[in-house]
């Protein structure tokens, strides 16, 4: 055998397996910090967040600009619902892992040389990055109704504070959600302080995390 056919064969296997053993690793890091809740959790996002200083003020402008972020939100929810999320972080590990140990696969086990092993890793790659998005497309559908919502739902309903609110400060309220406790930050809706265990009703939707409530008369 040529000297450059074993320095051409020992650069092909190197690849593979530094593609293998890199996506391989990382995705079980990706999942174990996923179970540790850390990282590894953006494509289940909704599509991002209100600015955390809009205020959904009373009167004609106030409803507008709100009418305007509530559209502007289910318009983008709707495309990122539509969108079908190939290129991910999940997906790219998916296809480095694929792509180094079917690489692996087709050089060694089955002799299919270099351009063939390329093409057959390279198809297993993609391949597996259309079958974790569309997994992942799956769980995001499967999640309860209590696992995603709007702050401005929360308009109207009972809370009680979780956290003392402290004058033209935040707090936070405890919230049943479909079924689901949540703990929301909220300022008072007149600027007083209202202590902890109070029972307030939501008033208004600050932004997408934040909501103004008052004591309950």
């Amino acid at each position: 055998m040529e000297p450059g056919a074993i320095h051409q064969a020992s650069g092909t296997e190197l690849m593979y397996w530094g593609f293998a053993v890199f996506g391989t690793l990382f995705f079980f890091l990706r999942i174990a910090a996923m179970a540790l809740g850390g990282f590894g959790s953006e494509d289940f996002d909704d599509g991002g967040h209100a600015d955390a200083d809009v205020d959904f003020d009373d009167g004609a402008d106030g409803e507008a600009i709100e009418a305007e972020l509530v559209e502007d939100g289910e318009h983008h929810g709707h495309a990122s619902d539509a969108a079908f999320k190939l290129l991910s972080v999940h997906t790219a590990t998916g296809f480095c892992m694929m792509f180094g140990w079917m690489g692996l696969a087709a050089y060694k086990q089955f002799g299919l040389g270099a351009p063939l092993s390329f093409l057959t890793a390279l198809g297993a790659g993609f391949l597996t990055m259309y079958a974790t998005a569309w997994l992942f497309k799956l769980a995001s559908h499967m999640t309860s109704p209590g696992a995603s919502f709007s702050a401005k739902d929360l308009v109207g309903k009972e809370a009680t504070v979780y956290l003392r609110i402290p004058d033209n400060g935040r707090g936070k309220i405890q919230i049943g959600v479909e079924g689901i406790t949540r703990f929301i930050e909220a300022v008072s809706d007149d600027g007083a302080e209202i202590d902890s265990f109070q029972v307030v009703q939501v008033t208004r939707a600050m932004d997408a995390s934040t909501v103004a409530v008052r004591r309950k008369d």
